[in-house]
């Protein structure tokens, strides 16, 4: 089968958690016991490898079926991989951010104050900074 565009809502159905869906306790206990933990992971799967899956029999197979069929999906359907977000490479951070808030040479009371709200670092107080 071919790939399939994946748009708006079946997309979002995709990456749902098994525990969201309404399938019976027996069919997700037995899906996540198999490791299988999203509904993008079920549809990769054909009815052989879902049969195979220990204590899910037919009946349950038929109740997976009826849910991606309601979705306009199937079994063993390829899907676009999920798109990942690109990560921020680690040496891309502002390191400012690291620095005490006592290298800022602001007055005692003010440290002490900040001290007492857990702000240890300039990123902490930036956090907590509205911007206008």
């Amino acid at each position: 089968m071919g790939q399939t565009e994946c748009a708006g809502d079946v997309a979002e159905a995709l990456d749902r958690s098994i525990f969201s869906l309404n399938l019976s306790l027996r069919s997700v206990h037995c899906l996540s016991n198999a490791g299988l933990r999203t509904l993008r992971q079920v549809v990769a799967c054909t009815d052989d490898q879902l049969l195979h899956i220990k204590n899910l029999g037919r009946k349950s197979l038929n109740e997976i079926k009826e849910l991606l069929a309601d979705l306009g999906l199937q079994p063993g359907q390829a899907v676009k991989p999920r798109a990942e977000k690109p990560r921020q490479p680690w040496w891309d951070v502002n390191l400012y951010h690291l620095l005490p808030v006592e290298s800022l040479q602001l007055s005692g009371p003010l440290i002490r104050e900040l001290d007492k709200r857990g702000i240890r670092y300039v990123g902490e107080l930036a956090s907590h900074t509205t911007s206008p």
